[in-house]
């Protein structure tokens, strides 16, 4: 193959793809800068309203990340890439690790609404779940009871 030919292939793939290759960039730039500044202005917003940082944090990370995915599946169809087989596959990965983790993101549910709407804090004497005792510590996995027998 000589040099001429290789050249005018290059030549045609830039001028095919490479308009669409940078608005599919453009639009993940933008996409970008949209998620950085809605999800710092939900953290802010949820920080003024006293809500825990744990709490906040997270939520803007998820928030975050929502936006980019939203945002890489309309880039990468302008760039001319199949969507609707990446789509199912995340659908179906979405499903399966949901399921294998259900008890513990009903665990991590039941944390982040202790953490945000504080039913109880630590020091409270509180009766759950068949147990009562004194709150020692509340994470978003767990709440840590003091029984009055000291377990």
């Amino acid at each position: 193959m000589d040099t001429n030919a290789l050249l005018e292939q290059v030549t045609a793939f830039t001028m095919d793809y490479g308009p669409r290759l940078l608005t599919a960039i453009g639009i993940l730039i933008v996409g970008y800068w949209v998620a950085k500044i809605v999800s710092g202005l939900l953290v802010r917003t949820l920080n003024a309203r006293s809500i825990d940082p744990t709490v906040s944090t997270f939520v803007g990370k998820l928030l975050f990340g929502t936006i980019i995915a939203v945002t890489l599946i309309p880039a990468l169809g302008h760039a001319g890439i199949q969507t609707t087989s990446i789509l199912a596959a995340l659908g179906a990965a979405g499903l399966a690790v949901g399921l294998a983790l259900q008890g513990s993101l009903s665990n991590f549910a039941a944390g982040v609404l202790l953490i945000a709407f504080r039913p109880c804090r630590v020091g409270d004497y509180v009766e759950a779940g068949g147990s009562a005792g004194t709150v020692e510590s509340i994470s978003l996995f767990s709440t840590m009871l003091m029984t009055p027998d000291n377990k």
